[in-house]
């Protein structure tokens, strides 16, 4: 039976965790992206504002991120990325 000792499993997936981390540090550095988070959050409190509970949401899971693209306007010409995006161009 082969077992790794500590040290050659941290040698393995020390790497990885490097390259996590300073990604995470220049993900949270990003002005831009705080803008399009911030974005989808308020969309998403607008969209859900007739609900108490739903529409004065402090964040939100990061799968909500998917509906963006997927969620459209009443005619299906738009998504809610493509509306976001002309915002931002404003």
């Amino acid at each position: 039976e082969y077992s790794l000792t500590l040290e050659e499993r941290l040698q393995d997936i020390g790497p990885p965790i490097i390259s996590i981390q300073r990604a995470c540090r220049e993900i949270a550095k990003s002005p831009s992206l705080k803008v399009v988070l911030g974005m989808v959050l308020s969309m998403g409190n607008y969209l859900n504002g007739g609900h108490n509970k739903r529409g004065q949401a402090d964040g939100f899971q990061i799968d909500a991120l998917s509906k963006v693209m997927d969620l459209r306007d009443v005619h299906n010409k738009q998504s809610l990325a493509e509306y976001m995006v002309l915002m931002m161009k404003v």
